[in-house]
Formats: C-alpha cells, sequence, structure tokens
C-alpha cells in the first residue's frame, strides 16, 4: 500500500516526509524506491527504525517491497536528535 501511494504521488528522487516515523516502514520504502525521506519520531521508537534503516542500505533488509524492487542496498541516512537542552546531536 505504501508503494502504490508513493508512485502515485512522488518520482525518484522526491522528498517523502514521515512525521510519525515508528519503525521505518514509510522511511524504508522511500529509501527503496529512491526517493529521499525525512523521519521524524518522538517517541522510544527511534532505536528501532534506525536499526531496521541500516539494514536497508545495508541491503540486508528483506521485508516489505525488497523482492519486488529487486533491492540489493545502498544508500545512507544521517541521525540527529534534540537534547535536553535543545542543542542538535548527531
Amino acid at each position: 500500500l505504501i508503494r502504490r501511494c508513493l508512485q502515485l504521488c512522488t518520482e525518484p528522487g522526491d522528498w517523502v516526509l514521515d512525521a510519525f516515523l515508528g519503525s521505518g516502514t514509510t522511511a524504508a520504502t522511500a529509501h527503496k524506491m529512491n526517493r529521499r525521506w525525512i523521519g521524524i519520531e518522538q517517541g522510544g521508537a527511534i532505536a528501532l527504525a534506525k536499526e531496521r534503516l541500516q539494514r536497508v542500505c545495508a541491503g540486508e533488509d528483506t521485508t516489505g517491497i525488497s523482492k519486488t524492487v529487486q533491492w540489493k542496498g545502498g544508500g545512507s541516512f544521517s541521525h540527529y536528535q534534540w537534547d535536553d537542552g535543545l542543542t542538535l546531536v548527531e
């Protein structure tokens, strides 16, 4: 479903915003479809999403659309967070 939504609304290279990153499903799908993405997570799920997206980049994630798009891995992402003093930490 997410793949279809992204096919209808975006082109390769477009940006996708996932304002509720959770486990990273939308970001993983966008990444595998050659879309740029921004994921925002306020809760504790960020560790789960970060781990999953590292597997996506390494080509170790075989879930979702991997078989359909023949995903072999690639790309990268950066993770930023705000500390308690509202300072950006990479």
